[in-house]
């Protein structure tokens, strides 16, 4: 899957969304990160302008703030499901 196929299949269930714009004249693509606060390059075109590391370890970053609420959720749903197991009571 290409890196604008799963922006698209992440913006489909994810708010705040993040931005593609594409393609410009020289054919490069960006993506704006709205919990980063950062345009990025995600498509290479004819001109000077490439994907960097920088643009991905950014892109990465934003995945990764997505993803902390849903992984604290679970990380709390775990532990309830722990207790329950265990047959201790519920502490919330």
């Amino acid at each position: 899957m290409d890196i604008v196929t799963a922006l698209e299949t992440f913006n489909s269930t994810s708010e705040p969304k993040i931005g593609i714009r594409g393609t410009f004249r020289d054919g490069h693509t960006e993506a704006t990160l709205p919990r980063m606060g950062v345009t990025i390059i995600i498509g290479a075109g004819m001109g000077k302008k490439r994907v960097s590391a920088k643009d991905i370890a950014l892109l990465c970053q934003e995945a990764k703030r997505a993803a902390d609420p849903g992984l604290t959720l679970l990380s709390a749903a775990l532990d309830a499901l722990s207790e329950i197991a265990e047959d201790k009571p519920n502490s919330a």
